[in-house]
């Protein structure tokens, strides 16, 4: 079972690089933008992202860039996992 998730994990990590490589400053951050579109977000969304921390964040004037690997670090924190003593009810280790 590790290893599917950690094959979904890769998967995921190679789809999120097409989608994010259109208007990016470098192949390491992704702005703000690009980012709430992905997820489907508000910015009172994003900003809640921000302020806890789970999003790596730079600011410049008035611009945000996210830096890729924070946003792979969050999406493989909130992984949900199937419980085998509860069926098929998908737990998670962390809730958002």
């Amino acid at each position: 079972m590790l290893r599917a998730i950690q094959q979904d994990i890769a998967e995921l990590k190679k789809n999120l690089s097409p989608h994010f490589n259109q208007n990016n400053v470098s192949n390491k951050w992704v702005s703000r933008p690009e980012v709430m579109r992905f997820f489907n977000y508000a910015p009172t969304q994003m900003a809640a992202f921000e302020k806890s921390g789970d999003l790596i964040v730079s600011k410049i004037g008035k611009r945000k860039f996210i830096l890729k690997d924070s946003i792979e670090r969050l999406l493989e924190k909130n992984i949900i996992s199937l419980s085998p003593s509860s069926g098929d009810t998908p737990q998670t280790s962390n809730r958002l």
